[in-house]
């Protein structure tokens, strides 16, 4: 009996290591911190790209408190900019930039050139929105863990009504390849 239990406990144990080990060597998560650490991973290239959106006037609840999710706005390099909006007392717009990576290698966007050295270097974003008729909109911003949001206030709101354009600079394409 002590030999079945020890049986199992030594297979769950292996299961919980294959787990660990899978997740952080071929999931999209274990990929991308390989990257940024420099694991087993080497960037080849670091280039600035301009992000240019549109956010649809179906998408800004300025009626009602409907909150938007994973509205996909974006897909380029291996990577996918998803929005997200919600409403308090004024409007909030987070754009989260996923990475869909590969185990050998690709290209895939980020808000900070990542080094090797398990460094990161952040600049200041500049986020600029315009209305359909390119008038400028002031909106508070922040960015982290390859994220972007901004909120607009009320007073805002009918500079938005029927769409405004979101442009975001500071993202950075990357190139990487599995070191062999």
């Amino acid at each position: 009996m002590k030999k079945k239990i020890l049986l199992v406990v030594l297979f769950l144990l292996f299961i919980i290591i294959l787990y660990g080990y899978i997740c952080n060597n071929y999931s999209n998560d274990g990929i991308l911190n390989n990257v940024k650490k420099g694991k087993r991973y080497k960037i080849t290239q670091v280039q600035e790209i301009p992000i240019e959106l549109f956010i649809k006037p179906e998408w800004i609840p300025l009626n009602s408190d409907e909150e938007i999710k994973g509205k996909v706005l974006l897909e380029l390099y291996e990577s996918t900019i998803v929005l997200n909006v919600t409403k308090s007392n004024k409007l909030f717009f987070e754009f989260k930039i996923k990475q869909n990576m590969n185990y050998n290698g690709g290209q895939f966007i980020y808000s900070a050139i990542l080094h090797e050295d398990n460094n990161a270097t952040v600049t200041s974003p500049m986020l600029i929105l315009t209305n359909k008729n390119k008038k400028k909109i002031d909106v508070s911003y922040g960015i982290g863990n390859s994220n972007f949001a901004f909120d607009i206030k009320p007073e805002n709101y009918k500079d938005i009504e029927e769409g405004f354009y979101v442009d975001y600079k500071y993202v950075y394409l990357h190139n990487y390849v599995k070191k062999f």
